[in-house]
């Protein structure tokens, strides 16, 4: 049975230059959804399903699945191929579930052989949809990244959707404070809501933004050209000191 997240999910999808094929398929290699990886393994899962895909000598292109809120994001590709090939390769790096696309309309399936498909809809109205709910998206943009797994993160690290613009100016008006840009200060946010997440912990905001500013303080002596990133800064705290948030 799919997923019920499968039935909401939205796309940012390049499109190949001479356009969608009339089938074709969308595979990730990222932890299975209601699971959760270190940025890392994803990255390295993410790398080796590429290289699969071209052994195969499949044309593919980026397809990041995600939620409507932009708070849940699986990059993956948009990959030439048929269902029963995908599900292969989804078999492969362990998915549970692929999609494919049959002239437009988005079906969705288990990795298991002989599953049948179940339409979820037409993929047009689910292709790049804007990420709602931030306010101010362009400066988001600006300062988060293109790591859609690492934006994704992020807007976790900031709370409920009603409280993210809110926490975004606070995590800007501390970048202001500080040493570090405001992209150093979401790139360490988004690493600290991911190890929480892997150690199956929450945290409010406001702690988590303090323990932030905790690492940017506790290396403001250290010259310039030897100071951490504050990423590294907070990944060292984190082990040395770990995190009672």
């Amino acid at each position: 049975m799919l997923h019920p997240a499968c039935f909401s999910t939205v796309f940012d999808a390049d499109i190949p230059p001479d356009g969608f094929p009339r089938r074709w398929a969308i595979v990730t290699a990222h932890a299975r959804t209601g699971t959760v990886r270190p940025f890392l393994e994803d990255a390295c899962a993410d790398t080796a399903l590429a290289a699969e895909i071209d052994r195969l000598g499949l044309r593919r292109w980026r397809v990041t699945g995600r939620s409507d809120s932009g708070d849940h994001a699986e990059p993956g590709w948009g990959v030439d191929c048929d269902a029963a090939r995908a599900r292969d390769l989804g078999r492969q790096f362990d998915q549970a579930a692929i999609f494919w696309v049959v002239d437009g309309d988005l079906l969705g399936g288990e990795c298991g052989e002989g599953v049948s498909g179940v339409k979820v809809g037409a993929l047009a109205p689910r292709l790049n949809p804007p990420v709602s709910g931030l306010g101010g998206e362009a400066t988001f943009g600006k300062f988060a990244g293109g790591d859609t797994s690492r934006r994704a993160a992020l807007l976790r690290f900031l709370g409920e959707p009603s409280e993210r613009a809110s926490s975004f100016a606070s995590l800007l008006a501390e970048s202001d404070e500080s040493d570090y840009s405001a992209a150093d200060w979401c790139a360490a946010a988004a690493e600290f809501q991911n190890r929480l997440e892997v150690a199956g912990r929450v945290s409010p905001f406001a702690h988590k933004l303090g323990y932030l500013s905790c690492c940017a303080s506790a290396i403001a002596r250290i010259p310039p050209a030897l100071r951490p990133s504050l990423t590294e800064a907070f990944i060292a705290m984190w082990f040395e000191y770990g995190y009672e948030g």
